[in-house]
């Protein structure tokens, strides 16, 4: 729940839960008959800046620390951070880490970041936006993992999808990515 498309929500939240294993029962739930995910937590944040839309929450599968990038029409999306420990008994005030630039895209809803990942060995990730994706890649002398976000990304052409807002590496090698758009039926 991290959306806010006009930047006027005071509080958001990101929900955690253990995954539920996927089996032939599983993989047929439906709204009907879902699957039980066992109980959840409701994170609720807000930005130290104001309110912010966003769309990519990634989590570093090594720390489990969730990071949002907020997407921004000028461009330069602000990354944030959960302090640690996670609490879901308090609304936790995120920390900038980094603000990123994403320019020279085509200019119907250009440069914003709309979904994204950490491979599972946390030393790559990819962001998207409705065009493009952007691969960054962890210095190998870096302190820690927020040195990713001043490394230059690689841009990585994707094909045309109606509203493409979903991307994910494969687990476990993160030999390949995985594409969706928004709307009723998507490919992937």
């Amino acid at each position: 729940d991290i959306g806010d498309n006009n930047s006027v929500r005071k509080s958001c939240a990101g929900y955690r839960f253990v995954e539920p294993t996927v089996s032939k029962t599983a993989s047929r739930a439906t709204k009907a008959h879902p699957v039980n995910t066992g109980s959840v937590d409701a994170l609720r944040y807000r930005y130290p800046d104001g309110p912010h839309d966003a769309e990519s929450l990634l989590v570093q599968p090594k720390t489990g620390r969730p990071y949002i990038v907020a997407k921004n029409k000028n461009g330069i999306d602000g990354v944030y951070t959960f302090p640690m420990p996670l609490d879901p008994h308090s609304i936790a005030t995120l920390t900038k880490v980094a603000a990123i630039r994403i320019a020279g895209e085509p200019p119907f809803y250009p440069n914003l970041v709309t979904g994204g990942d950490i491979a599972p060995n946390g030393k790559r990730l990819v962001l998207r936006t409705y065009w493009s994706a952007y691969e960054y890649e962890l210095p190998t002398d870096a302190p820690n993992f927020d040195a990713i976000w001043r490394a230059a990304p690689v841009m990585i052409s994707l094909p045309l999808q109606p509203q493409g807002e979903g991307i994910c590496y494969t687990y476990p090698k993160a030999d390949a990515l995985i594409l969706t758009s928004e709307g009723k039926g998507p490919t992937l």
